[in-house]
């Protein structure tokens, strides 16, 4: 042992630390090269299991969608079906998951008794505890994943769990749980009590294709948010008072057009929803505000539902100084066929191309 310290010591320091990193460095390569042959082992082994398996479980899950909906001329065995896919299903996570993505699959292609009968399948074999498995999960794409299959397996008895996920950082994660409560709460839009940023057009658009498949008696009162912290979410509760027709929260949206800083948002969907409740709060906006476009909307309302009285507001508009504002007061008096003087070659201009478009 002393002999080995003498050596050492009798070698350059320089030398000693290039052969240190070059120990280091083999190591690392050898370490990644290990993770590469293992990894690429690991996908040979799943296309291997998966052209071995995915015949059958599709054949299977076919078929047991067929005995759903024929019930006479064919004789097929759903124990047999499900005692096979709960043995594959046992051989691996990777399979069971397999069994899971098909049956989603079929379930989002068949209706009726069919559709059920996959919900069953996903309730017999169990997988519900694979998919909330991956709600413990450190990865927020996997999280993501399970709230996902959970959303789409109806299981509604757990869309509690979903909560807590509001606040992650990761934007799929915080997406994939609301629009998992908007699928199986209760109160369908009960993620907006946490909501803090902005909602995406593309979740406002997922949302409402999920409200969509709702009995009415199981929309929210929209009306509940039309105060919320976040603008997009009271344009998107205010759009989908106007979508699912709700005549009776006319009221609230008059409320909201005193005290809204988007009046024109709220001006629109009262016209949508042809209020003439609104039309002498309307009126007397039109004079207060100096927002053109709110000018705009109320115009566009008055056109819509208003009487003979607004027609003098036409005629006042004209002149605005606003030039958007002349043109929409222009327009819609063309389409009224509201007689006026023009007192300049603009609104002259202004006319004539609003009646080629009328003849148009």
């Amino acid at each position: 042992m002393i002999s080995r310290l003498q050596f050492l010591e009798d070698q350059d320091p320089k030398m000693i630390f290039i052969f240190g990193v070059t120990v280091v460095l083999t190591g690392l390569i050898i370490f990644f090269l290990s993770l590469i042959i293992i990894s690429k082992i690991s996908r040979t082994r799943d296309r291997r299991l998966k052209r071995k398996y995915w015949p059958y479980i599709k054949e299977h899950l076919a078929m047991i969608a067929i005995q759903s909906v024929v019930n006479e001329g064919v004789k097929y065995d759903y124990r047999r079906s499900l005692r096979f896919l709960m043995q594959i299903r046992n051989r691996s996570r990777k399979i069971a998951q397999w069994v899971l993505d098909e049956i989603m699959k079929q379930k989002a292609n068949l209706t009726g008794e069919a559709n059920k009968t996959m919900l069953k399948v996903y309730r017999d074999l169990n997988l519900k505890t694979y998919s909330l498995r991956k709600l413990k999960s450190f990865n927020s794409n996997t999280v993501a994943r399970g709230i996902y299959e959970l959303e789409s397996m109806e299981q509604r008895d757990v869309f509690s769990k979903f909560y807590k996920f509001l606040g992650s950082k990761n934007t799929d994660l915080r997406m994939a749980a609301r629009l998992g409560l908007t699928s199986l709460a209760p109160n369908p839009l009960s993620f907006l009590d946490h909501l803090k940023e902005e909602l995406s057009e593309w979740e406002q658009m997922s949302i409402y294709n999920r409200l969509r498949s709702k009995h009415k008696d199981q929309l929210p009162d929209f009306s509940k948010f039309y105060y919320h912290e976040q603008p997009s979410a009271v344009a998107f509760c205010v759009e989908m008072t106007v979508r699912f027709n709700y005549f009776e929260l006319i009221p609230q949206l008059i409320e909201l057009l005193k005290t809204t800083k988007n009046r024109s948002m709220v001006i629109d969907a009262l016209k949508e929803l042809e209020a003439f409740q609104a039309l002498p709060y309307v009126k007397r906006l039109i004079h207060k505000s100096n927002n053109p476009q709110t000018i705009i909307s109320c115009l566009n309302f008055l056109a819509h539902i208003g009487d003979e009285s607004c027609r003098s507001i036409f005629e006042t508009f004209i002149e605005h100084k606003n030039f958007e504002v002349r043109m929409a007061a222009v327009g819609m008096a063309a389409k009224l066929n509201i007689e006026f003087e023009s007192s300049s070659e603009e609104l002259e201009s202004m006319l004539l191309h609003h009646q080629n478009e009328l003849i148009s």
